[in-house]
């Protein structure tokens, strides 16, 4: 009777696998380690033994990549997720020296968090060190706390099939929740003088053809081509992406969103278009899109400064909304372009926001900015005052620390966080 009972039991309240920690150092022992104190050696053995849900912790060190995320079982839910964790943020450095591999590649993944790795190329790798291709489906992914660094520019003609195109994140097809948070990229594409490497226009932060994808608190620096190439011939790839809270400085080009629905808001671009290939602009929208529609864009609160050409330039996009963005010392302080249907209002075009100290990244209005209480309300907006401020950041808020030196990077992305997001 009583074992009768306790099939029934089990029956109707099933018993769940209690998820498991498991360690990893460079050097190690062999076989699976739940002890902290004496971890397995190498990453990818590590991956090897985790279950759904459970959570694999990296001691500091290089590891060789790439990062076999093929073999990381999916999480059973959103917020049971199988965990990649460095014990120490950016202490865990998976390091590239092949050509055209990718360090970390997605794939038909749901429900993982990897968090606090640095994926280094070592100035060798050319093609892209983290890799989301989601046309088999990814859900549920984060990828966060880390940093992406020292990827090569393509030599021309030394490459099979010519050139590669060289990027710290690629992101493709539909995505549902990919979330690319508090991370640094940076230095892609800028290991060579100019003219001795394919064109330096390859080298790209993250080359966005997908759909479904929010970058969030990010710093991006030194890219020698697009920081965001947001291009697809497909029909709507690049679209219903979201970019905010992000810091993109001293890059070859600009943000470039190709299609529709996406939101720009309450990013800092400084010097964007200025070195490496040289591509004139802040924000594009519209451009390289293969006859493909670009309508319903959000361009709002963003602080744009000192970057080459137009400060943003609308292509030939329609139904969008642009409003309370700063435009300051750029080649030109414009929105230009558009088709039908834009709304375009509170924007500071050429008139000087007083920075506290934009040559230090400090890009908070000093007391009597024309910016401060002079912008509009959107979406998911929080401010102080009787209005929003114009710009990414608004008044009053406390300073961020002094830019960093890499690697230790990002500035104080949560500076940038004022929408409640």
């Amino acid at each position: 009777m009583h074992t009768l009972l306790l099939a029934l039991c089990l029956t109707l309240f099933p018993v769940f696998a209690q998820s498991a920690t498991y360690y990893v150092a460079p050097s190690g022992q062999s076989g699976c380690s739940q002890n902290a104190n004496s971890p397995q050696g190498g990453i990818n053995n590590g991956i090897g033994c985790l279950s759904s849900g459970d959570t694999l912790i990296a001691k500091s060190g290089t590891y060789q990549g790439p990062l076999n995320i093929g073999n990381v079982p999916n999480g059973p839910s959103d917020s049971a997720r199988t965990t990649l964790r460095a014990e120490v943020p950016r202490g865990a450095v998976i390091a590239m020296s092949g050509t055209g591999q990718h360090a970390a590649s997605f794939s038909g993944k749901q429900n993982i968090t990897l968090d606090g790795f640095t994926f280094d190329g070592n100035n060798n790798t050319a093609t892209g060190q983290l890799d989301f291709n989601a046309q088999a489906g990814l859900t549920n992914i984060t990828v966060q706390n880390g940093e992406i660094r020292n990827m090569r520019a393509d030599d021309r003609g030394t490459q099979q099939g010519g050139y590669l195109t060289t990027c710290g994140i690629g992101a493709s097809w539909t995505a549902s929740n990919v979330l690319i948070r508090n991370m640094y990229v940076h230095d892609i594409g800028m290991n060579c003088a100019s003219g001795n490497c394919c064109n330096e226009c390859y080298g790209y932060g993250i080359y966005l053809s997908g759909n479904g994808y929010t970058l969030d608190g990010n710093e991006f620096a030194n890219t020698s081509g697009w920081v965001v190439h947001g291009y697809s011939g497909g029909s709507n790839s690049a679209s219903n992406n979201i970019l905010r809270n992000n810091y993109f400085h001293d890059t070859g080009g600009p943000v470039l969103l190709c299609q529709s629905n996406n939101q720009i808001h309450h990013n800092v671009l400084a010097r964007l278009g200025t070195i490496g290939h040289k591509v004139p602009a802040g924000i594009q929208l519209s451009l390289f899109c293969s006859g493909q529609p670009s309508m319903n864009n959000m361009i709002y609160n963003n602080t744009i400064y000192q970057s080459a050409g137009t400060c943003i330039d609308l292509g030939g996009s329609s139904s969008g909304v642009v409003r309370n963005n700063i435009c300051w010392q750029n080649g030109s302080d414009a929105v230009k372009g558009g088709s039908s249907g834009n709304a375009m209002s509170n924007n500071l075009l050429g008139t000087n926001p007083r920075f506290v100290n934009a040559d230090g990244g400090d890009f908070h209005l000093q007391a009597g900015s024309p910016a401060i209480d002079a912008g509009m309300p959107m979406p998911n907006m929080t401010y102080t005052g009787t209005a929003p401020d114009i710009g990414a950041m608004e008044a009053g808020e406390g300073s961020p620390p002094p830019q960093p030196t890499p690697p230790a990077g990002p500035l104080a992305p949560t500076n940038l966080k004022v929408t409640g997001e």
